[in-house]
Parts: structure tokens; sequence; C-alpha cells
């Protein structure tokens, strides 16, 4: 039997391992045929589309080749990604985390991670008027995984764009991230796409000083923030070096290169750079919705979501075409989705707290500790002794970048994305090449987020 033949007799879902004519060898699970060419999910979780006429010799791997490549020594993988029980251990209660289970997660982490010896080149597409975005900008900027190629924001106002420059430049990456806006210049003087009351307390913590007792500011919390980020546009930052977004990340996304597209908002952006003949190797979306038939049985769920099999989401909602768009096209080789099952499961609290604070005590001076410490005051600083007294801050972009380093942080299973009226939701379903969370690790998601 020729090579040709032997592949098109492989099943789906065999372990190969594939000879190419450039002499490199590429291990992986084979995800689908196609005319003259195979999908491969790669042992390092990327896709890889290859054509027959490179494809020297194939052969199928059994489980226990597998198996045995999964517990090869793993001491080679990158200090920063590694994380010990014990810390989380001596820091979260056991109300919150089970130390035996996450002390499992660690390898689970490991075994994703052993393969991948370079940081992940990653676009950033978010908008700015939920904190959590920003936050997620903050963790990515100085990540010691991220590559951070960059930034693009929905809808693209004169605000967000300063907004951006200012954190890159203080966090001493500008000049390494390129920034796109939808559509720009058009909503270049759009107000109301940033949280000034938030971002002015971090940004300018003198500010701070104007605060009243229960976390309100003089005037209502408005005048001064606004003063601030105006004073900003109009003299700290400029608003050049700005390309349209779609334009930006089909650019930097080309054909061949293994670039990941996380979105926090809707999607404007991604779905205008497939329009134009985008192909994005993976994409992370902080959007959609896991309920009845999806997740498993006695999975922690919301008590708002039981029941449930749709919902109403703002990120998928927002732009419905482009969601259609970018959960049916085939140049996105693997969709990952963090929807509201989990990700409102994930909060800023006292022990995430805890956690930041001991992990800063524990750093060396670093671009990446001096991100962790703007994180902290901007959490710290907002809500700390607000009129409720609590900490509590849903964390969904946060957990999905997470996931973006690191898969195993959430519990996924390939599904098919409907939508009903204005609701989202899941089904289980093999070869569709997405992927949805149905839980997580809060164990794993803190080490992966912070680097430890």
């Amino acid at each position: 039997m020729d090579t040709i033949s032997t592949i098109k007799s492989m099943t789906l879902n065999q372990n190969v391992s594939i000879k190419l004519s450039n002499n490199t060898t590429l291990t992986g699970v084979l995800r689908k045929h196609m005319k003259k060419s195979i999908k491969i999910l790669t042992q390092e979780n990327m896709i890889e589309f290859v054509d027959y006429e490179d494809i020297i010799e194939v052969d199928v791997l059994s489980q226990e080749s597998d198996k045995n490549i999964e517990n090869e020594d793993e001491n080679g993988e990158e200090e920063s990604l590694k994380f010990s029980s014990s810390f989380i251990d001596s820091k979260v209660s056991s109300s919150t985390v089970e130390i035996k289970q996450c002390a499992n997660n660690n390898r689970q982490n490991k075994k994703q991670l052993k393969h991948r010896t370079e940081k992940i080149p990653v676009i950033l597409d978010i908008e700015t008027g939920d904190p959590d975005d920003i936050l997620t900008l903050m963790f990515a900027a100085c990540h010691p995984n991220v590559d951070l190629k960059a930034v693009t924001v929905t809808p693209g106002s004169a605000d967000q764009i300063v907004l951006v420059k200012l954190i890159l430049k203080e966090l001493k990456v500008a000049n390494d991230v390129r920034l796109g806006a939808q559509d720009w210049p058009r909503n270049k003087d759009k107000k109301g796409c940033v949280d000034l009351d938030f971002y002015s307390r971090f940004l300018f913590p003198s500010s701070d000083k104007k605060k009243k007792a229960g976390g309100k500011r003089k005037g209502g919390g408005g005048k001064s923030d606004k003063k601030i980020i105006s004073s900003a546009i109009d003299g700290m930052v400029d608003v050049g070096g700005v390309t349209i977004a779609s334009q930006l990340i089909k650019e930097v996304c080309g054909k061949g290169k293994d670039v990941s597209v996380f979105t926090g908002g809707p999607l404007h952006n991604l779905g205008g750079a497939l329009e134009s003949g985008a192909f994005i190797s993976r994409w992370v979306a902080q959007g959609g919705f896991c309920g009845g038939g999806v997740v498993p049985p006695g999975t922690s769920t919301m008590k708002k979501f039981e029941g449930l099999t749709h919902v109403q989401t703002w990120n998928f909602g927002g732009s419905r075409d482009a969601t259609l768009l970018a959960l049916s096209s085939g140049e996105i080789g693997r969709r990952v989705l963090i929807g509201k099952n989990v990700c409102h499961r994930c909060q800023y609290n006292d022990e995430f707290d805890t956690l930041l604070k001991s992990c800063l005590s524990e750093m060396r001076p670093s671009p990446h500790k001096n991100a962790l410490q703007w994180i902290d005051r901007a959490l710290s600083a907002h809500y700390t002794g607000n009129a409720h007294g609590t900490r509590h801050k849903k964390l969904h972009d946060p957990l999905a970048f997470a996931t973006l380093l690191n898969e195993s942080v959430c519990d996924l299973r390939e599904v098919e994305v409907s939508v009903q009226k204005n609701c989202w939701g899941s089904t289980l379903r093999d070869e569709t090449n997405t992927f949805a969370a149905v839980d997580y690790s809060y164990a794993s998601f803190v080490a992966t987020l912070l680097g430890k």
C-alpha cells in the first residue's frame, strides 16, 4: 500500500507520526480527511494542515506509544510555568481548592506545556467597558509565556487607544505591540467606551485621595476622572500608529503563522478579518454557553443557569453575523470557548487577593512583577472597601486568557454552537474543531495566570 493509500485508510482520532519532505516529523491526532490534505491536532494542541504531496512516510501509533510520549521526562519545562501544590496549599483555603486535585492538575499542565519552548504569539481583541479586558491586557503584556503581537479594540475610540497606549507605555512594551481599532478612524470620537472611575484609580493613584468613605468620590465619581483621561488624550499620548483592526489581524495571522487570537468582546474585528481572507490558527473566546446535555452531571452550576441550554451573551450577540462566521469558518484551525457557565464562577476575591500578594512577595524585580503590581493596585483600589465591603469581581476574560496559555485550565468538550433568537448554547458534536468549557480548575487558573 502506498503512502497516500495508507493515509486515506486511517480512521479519525488515531495517533499518527508523519515524516515530511523537509525532514521533520509531525506527531499528533488525525482530525480530518480533506481532498488533498489532512488535519492534525499536534501534541502542542495546535492544528496543522498537511498536504499529501509533502508526506514521505506515515506511521499509526498505538495507544501505548502515545502513553509513553505523555510519560516522558518533563524536566525541560520552563521554570516560569512550574507551580507546586504546596504554594496553593499554603495560600488558598481548602474550601476553595482541593489540594489533591490541584496536584493532579499540576501534572496535566506540565504534560501540555512540556513541548512548548517558545512564547505563544497572541493578538488581544478587547473592549474596555468592563475592567476585566484591561486586566487581561496587563496579565498578557509581560507574561513570561506570551509574545503579545498586537492589541485591537472595539468599537475603536480615541479614549480606548489612549488607555491601551498608556498601559503598554508604563509596562515598557509599547514599542513591541501594534495597535488596531475597529474601522479606524470612523469611531475615533465615540465616548463612553472606558470605565473612567476604575482606570484613573490605578493609572493616577494620587486622584484617589478624593475618595470618600464607602468608595465614592466627591461629585459622584465622574468629573475629576474625565479631566484626567482628557488630559491624557490631549497631551500624554497621541493616537497615531493605529491600523484598521481587521487588516492588522489578517496581517499578523498569515497562513503558516502560529498566532492565537483572543477575543474579549463582540467579534466585529475577527469577523472583518475572516471576511478579508485571514487564516486564524487558534481562536480563544470569552463567550458562549454550555448547559444541559453538555455539562456533565455533578458539575458545579450557578443557580441562575440551572436547567438552561441557551442564554444571551453580549460578546456573541453584539455582532451576530461575525460570530456565526467565526463559528463556521474553515479558516480557523481550532476554536476554544469559555462561556458564562464557567467564567461567571471565576472571581477576584479575598483568596485571589492573597495569592496575588503572596506571589508578588516571592518574585524578583522583572517586567512581569511590575505588571502584577499594577493589577494588584487596580483591583485593590477599586474593589477593597467599597460600599458592600467585598472584593468580588468576575474575572471573565482573565480565565479565558489563562485557558489560552494552558488549555487544561478548563475541562473542554467538542461542541456545535447554536443560536435561538438572541440566546446561544451548545450541543455535543464531534469534528467541529470547537471546544467549549464545562468546568475549570481554580488552582490551575491562578498558577497559569500568575506564571507560577
